[in-house]
């Protein structure tokens, strides 16, 4: 079933077959050495692209302005506190915003969304959790975004346009969405192949801002979600772990293989 309500709305294909979902991740992939698009899972289809500060801020009540203050006093203390839990490399950290995804990394609240350029990974964090929901694996093409965003906006990269990098601190910036890496990936940014978007806007919903920039179409050229129904996430995960796609690969650790045992129980469970 193909879905699109509404003009920039993500284009929406609904799937229980994994080997139609195979087919439409590759053609979204395109045919060059890197698939230009970016990928994200998320376990239920009824979420939005809303980032780990954005929903913290909404359940606290705090204005835009506020958000930003607090953003600019959590980024300090992770700054100065970092050192005594993590061992990060012997170059200085330059900045605020390069702090934002080693935040990411560990669970503090940022503005970044995290996404993959592996619509495979993405499908894993889509279908292994929530077996109650139906899943979604959201997608868009980076260059086409980014195209869109100099042309409404102007400049380039929010991170390296002096002009741009002024916004994040204004509660009224409008939603410029950039698509930023780490400067430092750990191993586990690495393994999950792993990028960010980056919105000037505090508050900015990334389902909007991608979505209304970058309308989706039948192509696949823009923006996408592809749908699965909750009957299908035992089995896609299980087609996963054929592939070594599994807690264990993407969480490297003792963490991760704690989680890929548990991940075996629950299959056994619905016996796949």
């Amino acid at each position: 079933d193909v879905q699109k309500s509404a003009p920039g709305a993500w284009w929406t294909q609904v799937t229980s077959d994994w080997s139609e979902f195979c087919s439409w991740a590759e053609r979204a992939c395109g045919s060059g050495a890197s698939s230009g698009n970016a990928f994200r899972g998320q376990s239920d289809t009824g979420w939005s692209l809303k980032t780990s500060l954005l929903r913290l801020a909404e359940q606290a009540g705090l204005s835009a302005a506020k958000t930003i203050d607090v953003e600019e006093s959590i980024t300090k203390e992770f700054a100065s506190l970092a050192h005594l839990h993590v061992t990060l490399l012997s170059d200085p950290i330059i900045g605020t915003i390069p702090w934002w995804p080693w935040m990411q990394h560990y669970r503090a609240p940022t503005r970044l969304l995290d996404w993959s350029m592996s619509p495979y990974v993405a499908l894993y964090f889509a279908v292994e959790q929530n077996w109650q929901c139906d899943g979604a694996v959201w997608g868009f093409a980076i260059n086409e975004l980014r195209d869109r965003m100099t042309q409404k906006y102007g400049g380039g990269n929010a991170t390296d346009d002096p002009k741009l990098s002024r916004l994040f601190s204004k509660y009224d910036a409008p939603a410029h969405v950039s698509v930023v890496s780490s400067e430092r990936y750990s191993e586990r940014m690495a393994a999950q192949q792993g990028l960010f978007t980056l919105c000037t806007q505090v508050l900015a919903d990334h389902d909007e801002a991608i979505g209304e920039s970058t309308p989706g179409d039948a192509e696949l050229a823009h923006s996408f979600k592809f749908v699965i129904p909750k009957d299908a996430k035992p089995d896609f995960l299980r087609r996963l772990r054929r592939m070594n796609i599994t807690a264990g690969t993407l969480f490297p650790g003792a963490d991760g293989l704690g989680r890929s045992l548990g991940e075996k129980v629950r299959l056994a469970g619905f016996g796949v």
